[in-house]
């Protein structure tokens, strides 16, 4: 309707858009969101604004995908990429395409500071989900997580740089060291880490797991994170689903 556009816009240029077009270009999507949701208009305008924000800034939003799968598809968004991957989400698991945007607005631009892609954040957002059925939660647990999993803290007496209890407990509990280089100037990302914890996550007793997971996220959110590791198989389909193209034109 014209009301819900006019929300769509209003919306846009809260959330950064310079000109009328950039505005009903996000309008346009917004409508597009809803119509393949159960969210209103001034949600779905809301989980647009949450994904451009997070992970893009509104020129690289309406800007084609330079990458992967979707980059062969003339006219192709990043913002229509993202909107197909939480609505793909919210058919496939147990999740809703609202409830992968409220994980996001909690926790999506610290994990796209750290180096986490939006298709990566929406499977490990739609794996941890599958046993919390709290998104909001989710974000929250990820955040923290992607936080401590940076590795390092800065000395208050000296402000030197030092290994956190996170890179600590890695490297005591499974073995596995944050630096990427001998040198150890190089941090691995996020997903890397992950993955290498889930490669030793079956080898760990019940408390080595415990001590991890609360080494990890924290005693708050330590059950996200475990809920993450059960459910890593999930992360694991997502991924292969994107690479396949299969996400493509979910929205």
């Amino acid at each position: 309707s014209t009301a819900d556009v006019i929300t769509g816009m209003s919306t846009a240029l809260q959330a950064g858009a310079r000109t009328m077009e950039q505005a009903t270009a996000i309008a346009k999507q917004s409508a597009i969101f809803q119509n393949v949701t159960d969210m209103s208009a001034e949600e779905s305008s809301k989980a647009v604004a949450t994904m451009v924000n997070q992970y893009f800034g509104m020129d690289k939003a309406l800007a084609q995908v330079d990458k992967g799968v979707g980059a062969t598809r003339k006219g192709y968004d990043n913002l229509t990429q993202a909107m197909d991957l939480a609505n793909y989400a919210g058919n496939n698991f147990a999740i809703s395409s609202e409830g992968v945007t409220q994980a996001l607005s909690r926790g999506g631009s610290v994990l796209s500071n750290y180096g986490v892609s939006i298709a990566d954040s929406i499977a490990i957002i739609s794996a941890a989900n599958e046993s919390i059925q709290d998104p909001q939660r989710v974000g929250n647990g990820l955040k923290t997580i992607a936080l401590n999993l940076s590795g390092m803290k800065t000395n208050a007496r000296t402000g030197a740089m030092e290994l956190n209890k996170t890179a600590k407990a890695l490297q005591d509990i499974a073995g596995i060291d944050i630096f990427t280089d001998k040198s150890k100037t190089q941090t691995k990302d996020m997903m890397t880490l992950m993955n290498e914890i889930k490669g030793k996550w079956g080898e760990l007793n019940d408390a080595q797991q415990k001590a991890l997971s609360e080494g990890i996220a924290g005693k708050t959110q330590a059950q996200v994170f475990q809920s993450l590791m059960n459910s890593w198989s999930r992360v694991k389909e997502f991924q292969d689903a994107y690479n396949k193209g299969w996400t493509i034109g979910s929205a």
